[in-house]
């Protein structure tokens, strides 16, 4: 009884230390908007390579670029979503950070700070943050293509999902 009490005491405490994840994504962007002011992006893109077994699939975002007198950096925010192996299974973050790329040219840098907003599904009660970075072109004048990294840590709550399942495991196993 007092060996299953400590390993899932031990199990919790682990659940409480920040997890880094590391997630490569490839993709597609479309403009949704533009005008002299700013310009939208809808992003959509694959996970291709992980680290932090978060089992990520896809990342959907839109983006809001505004733009910045010539020499400047244009600054970007939105939201970015990744969803994981069901459509439930999801954790959003709000991005900002800034976007580089001179008028005429077709290439851009990206990089920039997020946090988690939400978190569902599986993923429901993790919470995090960190930095991405990215870089794309357009391949006409409303398309492109965009690769981004995302890295941060991610930790769970202590009332999440896990947490509470190993909670139940020493309840069943005081009672008997």
């Amino acid at each position: 009884m007092r060996t299953a009490a400590v390993i899932a005491t031990l199990a919790l405490a682990g659940t409480a230390n920040a997890q880094f994840i590391r997630e490569v994504t490839t993709g597609g962007f479309d403009v949704t908007f533009e005008d002299a002011i700013e310009r939208h992006l809808h992003i959509d893109a694959t996970v291709v390579s992980e680290i932090g077994g978060m089992g990520f699939q896809t990342l959907s975002a839109d983006i809001i670029q505004v733009f910045q007198p010539v020499g400047f950096a244009d600054l970007l925010s939105g939201t970015a979503t990744f969803t994981g192996a069901n459509a439930g299974d999801t954790i959003t973050l709000s991005l900002d950070g800034v976007l580089d790329g001179q008028a005429g040219q077709f290439s851009f840098s990206m990089s920039g700070l997020w946090d988690s907003t939400d978190a569902q599904g599986i993923y429901a009660g993790l919470s995090g943050s960190g930095d991405f970075s990215g870089s794309g072109f357009f391949t006409d004048v409303d398309t492109g293509v965009i690769d981004a990294i995302f890295q941060g840590e991610i930790i769970p709550a202590p009332g999440s999902a896990v947490a509470m399942a190993l909670c139940g495991v020493v309840a069943t196993r005081r009672r008997r």
